[in-house]
C-alpha cells in the first residue's frame, strides 16, 4: 500500500511562492547597471593627472572610476604606478596582483610587478643591510685638485702647523689648525672659495646648520662662528670655557654635546649653554693595562663611537644609556666616521683605512681599504665621497664611494612627458631622475638607455644633466614650534608628512626639493621604508633637525642615503643647494594605423643601465593624449 502525501494549505502557499521567486532572479536581486562611460572619463582624467606629476589626484579618481565599473580592471594598473610614484611600492605591487587575477596571461605586467617586489626588497636590504653593499676607490690627490685654492697660496706649499678634526656640512669643509691659530673654511661648491679666521688653539669645528657653528679649542675654549649675509664673510665671537681639553667633540642635539678630553681619560656630556658636564663616560679599567685615550668621535642617530687610541678600541655607545653596545679591537686608531650602512670607516696612525661591516660585528673581520697613507690624521665624508688628510694637510686621499660589482636595483622615475613633431615625426621626450645612494658616480656614469613601446625596441638617446638648485620651497615638519626664520608643519607622527605633500600636490605647487624633518617626530619603520622609496623615486634630499634628542637612526640612515644635511639649529637662513642627475631621453615613435590598445598594450618601458645600477620605469602611451611641445 502506498504512503498517501498531505499538504496543507500552508505548504501549497510556501511551494507557490518558491516557484515565483525563481521565474525571475534579475528582478528580484535588482543588480545596479555599470556606468562604462562615466568610468572611461574618469580614466582618462586620471592619466592627465598621471602625466602632470599629480599621483594623489589621480589616484582618487581612479577610485570614483571603480565605483562606476567595478569591471574595469585597467584602473589597477594606473593605479599601480601612482601609488609607486608616493612610495608605495607594497600596495602598487599588490594592486597589480589584483590585476593578473582577472588577466592572467598578462606577462608585461608580470615583469612589472616583479620589478616593483624588487625594489620593496632593495629599500629594506638599504636600511637593514646584512653586509657592505657598495666599493670604495682611494686614490692620492694635490690639495689644489680639492680645495679652491690657487697655486701661490701658502697652504698649498706649506700646509697646516698643525691639523685638527676634518668637518664638514653640506658643501662646507671645516678644517682647523691647532698649532697654526686659524681655522679655514672652504666652500667646494659653484662658489669655490676659501675663508680663513684667527682662532686660538682651533681643535674641531662643529656645525649647528650651515651658516652658524662652534670652534672649540684644543684647551676647552669656545667661540661661536657664523656668516655674515650682508657680506658673506664669516665672524667670529668667545662663547664659553669648557675647562676641559678637547681632542674632539660632537652635538647630539639642540640641548647637548659630546667632548673627548684626552688628558682627562674621559668623554663629557654637556647640556648646551652649561659648561659643566653633567655626565662622564670611560671603559672599565682592565688591570694595568694602557690608559683610556679618547682622541676621535662621531655620532650615527643615538649611537656615538668612540676611537680609543690607547688600549686600541672603539667603542660604540647609546647616548641615552651611556652603555656599550659593541667594542672594535684595532691598534693605534686615530680616526672614525660612520658610513650609510651602520658601518665604520677606521684610520690608523700607521697610514691604514679600514672598513667594518654594517654593525654588529658578529666576529666579521674589517677589511683593509687603503694602506700606505703616510701621516694620515683625519678623515670625513664630504658630499658622497671620503675625505682624508695628513696631520700636515699637504697630502690628501680621496675615496670615491659606489656600488660593488654585484648588479643592484636603482629607482627611475619619468616625467615631463611631451610629443614633438620633427622631420615628419613624432618624437617623445621625457625627463628622468635616476635614485640611488650614489647620485654623484651616476651622475658621472655613461648609461644606456633603451626604450620597448608596442613590442619594438626604440633607439632611445640620453642626455645626462647634473642639476643644482636652491633648496627653496623645502617643507618642513615639526611636533612643536621651531623658533627661527623658517615655516614649519605641525605634526606629531612622520606619517602626517603624506597629507601635507598630498594638500601641496593638490593645490598645484610641485614636489619640495628638501623635506626637513624634527627628530622629535614619532617614527614607525613603515614610514621610513616609504619615505626613502619616495625620495629615491623623486630626487628629494631627507635633512634632519635634531632638536632636544638624536635623530632615531633609521631616520638617521634615510637622511645619509639621501645625501641629507643634520642640523642642530633651525637653518633660517637657507640650506645648501640640492644636487642631482636628470636623463633627458628622448625616441622617436613609429606609425601606427591600429589602436593602441589598452594600458597595458600601450605600456612604454624604459630601462638603464649605469655603473652597476639597473633602472626601470614604465607609463601608459597614447601619443594622441600626451600634451603637444610648442
Amino acid at each position: 500500500m502506498k504512503p498517501r502525501i498531505r499538504l496543507s494549505w500552508w505548504g501549497f502557499l510556501l511551494l507557490f511562492l518558491t516557484l515565483c521567486s525563481a521565474t525571475a532572479p534579475a528582478e528580484a536581486v535588482g543588480m545596479p547597471a555599470a556606468d562604462r562611460r562615466g568610468a572611461e572619463r574618469l580614466f582618462l582624467l586620471a592619466y592627465q593627472d598621471y602625466l602632470q606629476d599629480r599621483p594623489w589626484s589621480c589616484m582618487a579618481l581612479l577610485a570614483q572610476a571603480l565605483k562606476k565599473n567595478t569591471y574595469m580592471v585597467d584602473t589597477y594598473l594606473l593605479r599601480a604606478l601612482a601609488q609607486r610614484r608616493v612610495g608605495l611600492l607594497g600596495e602598487g605591487a599588490g594592486s597589480l596582483e589584483d590585476y593578473l587575477e582577472v588577466r592572467r596571461e598578462d606577462a608585461r605586467i608580470r615583469r612589472v610587478a616583479t620589478t616593483m617586489r624588487g625594489e620593496q626588497r632593495t629599500l629594506r636590504e638599504l636600511l637593514y643591510p646584512r653586509e657592505s653593499g657598495f666599493a670604495v676607490s682611494v686614490l692620492e690627490r694635490r690639495a689644489p685638485e680639492i680645495l679652491p685654492l690657487p697655486l701661490w697660496n701658502p697652504l698649498v706649499w706649506s700646509g697646516l702647523a698643525g691639523g685638527g678634526k676634518l668637518r664638514s656640512i653640506g658643501d662646507t669643509l671645516l678644517l682647523p689648525d691647532t698649532l697654526g691659530n686659524r681655522v679655514h673654511l672652504f666652500e667646494l661648491g659653484e662658489r669655490a672659495e676659501h675663508q680663513s679666521l684667527s682662532t686660538p688653539e682651533p681643535a674641531v669645528i662643529l656645525p649647528l646648520c650651515p651658516s652658524r657653528g662652534w670652534i672649540l679649542g684644543a684647551r676647552g675654549k669656545v667661540h661661536e662662528v657664523w656668516k655674515n649675509p650682508l657680506n658673506d664673510q664669516y665672524e667670529t665671537k668667545p662663547l664659553g670655557d669648557l675647562g676641559k681639553t678637547v681632542t674632539d667633540a660632537v652635538f647630539l642635539s639642540s640641548k647637548g654635546l659630546a667632548v673627548a678630553d684626552r688628558l682627562g681619560n674621559q668623554v663629557h656630556f654637556f647640556r648646551r649653554g652649561n659648561w659643566v658636564p653633567y655626565a662622564s663616560w670611560s671603559p672599565e679599567e682592565k688591570g694595568k693595562g694602557p690608559l683610556f685615550e679618547p682622541v676621535a668621535l662621531d655620532l650615527a642617530g643615538p649611537f656615538l663611537a668612540v676611537a680609543d687610541r690607547g688600549r686600541g678600541e672603539v667603542h660604540v655607545l647609546d647616548v641615552f644609556t651611556l652603555q656599550v653596545r659593541e667594542v672594535l679591537s684595532l691598534p693605534l686608531v686615530r680616526d672614525v666616521a660612520w658610513n650609510h650602512e651602520g658601518g665604520l670607516f677606521l684610520l690608523t696612525e700607521d697610514g691604514k683605512l679600514y672598513r667594518t661591516p654594517p654593525l654588529p660585528l658578529r666576529g666579521r673581520p674589517l677589511e683593509l681599504l687603503a694602506e700606505g697613507l703616510e701621516d694620515a690624521w683625519s678623515l670625513s665624508l664630504v658630499r658622497g665621497r671620503l675625505f682624508v688628510m695628513s696631520q700636515g694637510g699637504r697630502r690628501w686621499w680621496v675615496g670615491d664611494l659606489g656600488p660593488d660589482q654585484k648588479a643592484q636595483v636603482g629607482f627611475l622615475s619619468l616625467d615631463n612627458l611631451r610629443i614633438e613633431k620633427r622631420m615628419g615625426m613624432e618624437w617623445l621626450r621625457m625627463e628622468a631622475t635616476p635614485g640611488s645612494p650614489f647620485p654623484e658616480g651616476v651622475a658621472r656614469a655613461n648609461p644606456q638607455v633603451h626604450s620597448v613601446w608596442q613590442n619594438d625596441l626604440l633607439t632611445s638617446t640620453l642626455k645626462t644633466l647634473t642639476l643644482s638648485r636652491n633648496a627653496e620651497g623645502i617643507l618642513a615638519l615639526s611636533p612643536e614650534p621651531v623658533q627661527g626664520g623658517m615655516e614649519w608643519g605641525r605634526a606629531s607622527r612622520l606619517s602626517a608628512l603624506w597629507a601635507s605633500l598630498e594638500r601641496r600636490s593638490r593645490n598645484g605647487k610641485p614636489l619640495p626639493p628638501v623635506l626637513l624633518l624634527d627628530s622629535r617626530l614619532r617614527v614607525e619603520e613603515s614610514d621610513c621604508l616609504r619615505l626613502l622609496g619616495f625620495a629615491l623615486l623623486r630626487g628629494i634630499r631627507v635633512d634632519l633637525l635634531c632638536r632636544e634628542r638624536p635623530a632615531p637612526l633609521l631616520l638617521d640612515r634615510v637622511r645619509r642615503l639621501t645625501g641629507g644635511v643634520l642640523c642642530v639649529d633651525d637653518p633660517a637662513e637657507g640650506l645648501p643647494p640640492v644636487r642631482h642627475a636628470r636623463w633627458e631621453i628622448s625616441l622617436p615613435l613609429p606609425a601606427r594605423d591600429v589602436p593602441f590598445g589598452t594600458p597595458s598594450e600601450a605600456l612604454l618601458s624604459v630601462f638603464g643601465d649605469a655603473l652597476t645600477y639597473q633602472f626601470r620605469d614604465c607609463v601608459p602611451l597614447w601619443p594622441n593624449l600626451v600634451p603637444q611641445k610648442r
